[in-house]
């Protein structure tokens, strides 16, 4: 694989033309009913967003400093859509920002590459590993040193991965190889948790660790939704409709589109689960936990 170009990444297309290329429409179930899609002529205003600091002494999750390198490790394409807002960001504040993920396949790949394209990346930042879908954690060695040669060619200074919290396989190994690969403190955003419910949690804290929240401007929030309708191969944009349709009918709204969330990783036993009672022994027990111990036994003997 070439080289990835180090320079700074250029400006990202505006928000209203972004969203007129994704063609954005019936937004009502993510909470924007009676919005217009805009026109690339419309002018944006300046959107200073609402963080909740992390109590954490070294840093800021959602740091703002424009010199940094910003790397998001994916596990699949779409995982992105969880960070889409905060990549977007990053990139328009002058951010070099690299993105990788540990899976693809012919289509998904397409469907990522016109989301980062949307997002700003460029082409040279990007990498896309071979894992097979829900089989990652069985590649610990071989990915290890693919994530590795990423980390080198680009030379980050955050990492973002997505979290260590038992909602799926894949997402946790992608988390654990970013940890044992790159010497910085990794920053996590919350997906999904956990797979031994029939009814997962999408995009909630859970563990240890205190977290930040970045809250969006309604063209952010358009942004978020044409991100997750830019996968017609996956159920991702079915899901979550279902997902705000269910809690709006049960008076507790989520919003999804509305914020993002990160958190400097505190949690790197990766032995023991991030959850707390009543999640973790049900999950500890499982056969999804059996398997990741096993794997982490097989890459320790590995790697000795």
């Amino acid at each position: 694989m070439a080289a990835p170009c180090l320079t700074r990444s250029p400006r990202p297309p505006g928000l209203a033309a972004v969203l007129v290329s994704l063609n954005v429409k019936q937004a009502g179930d993510l909470g924007l009913e009676g919005q217009a899609t805009p026109h690339a002529a419309d002018i944006l205003q300046p959107h200073e967003a609402v963080f909740l600091r992390s109590r954490m002494p070294d840093s800021l999750a959602f740091d703002p400093d424009p010199s940094l390198r910003w790397l998001f490790w994916l596990a699949h394409p779409d995982d992105e859509v969880a960070i889409a807002a905060w990549i977007h960001d990053r990139v328009a504040a002058g951010c070099a920002v690299g993105m990788a993920w540990s899976h693809r396949t012919p289509v998904r790949e397409t469907e990522a590459r016109a989301v980062a394209d949307v997002l700003g990346v460029p082409e040279a930042q990007r990498w896309f590993l071979d894992a097979p879908d829900g089989h990652a954690v069985d590649h610990l060695t071989s990915l290890a040193a693919e994530f590795a040669r990423v980390g080198e060619a680009f030379r980050p200074d955050r990492v973002v991965v997505p979290a260590f919290e038992q909602g799926h396989l894949d997402h946790d190994a992608a988390n654990f190889l970013a940890n044992r690969t790159w010497p910085g403190r990794v920053r996590e955003f919350p997906m999904y948790h956990c797979y031994t419910r029939r009814y997962q949690t999408l995009n909630a804290y859970i563990g240890n660790g205190p977290g930040e929240r970045r809250e969006h401007s309604p063209d952010e929030r358009r942004l978020k939704i044409a991100v997750a309708r830019s996968y017609p191969s996956q159920t991702l944009w079915r899901n979550v409709v279902w997902y705000e349709r269910w809690w709006r009918l049960r008076g507790r709204p989520v919003g999804l589109a509305h914020r993002e969330l990160l958190r400097v990783q505190t949690h790197v036993d990766f032995r023991r689960p991030n959850l707390d009672e009543p999640h973790r022994s049900p999950v500890e027990a499982s056969a999804p936990w059996r398997r990741w111990i096993a794997a982490l036994d097989a890459f320790d003997l590995e790697n000795e």
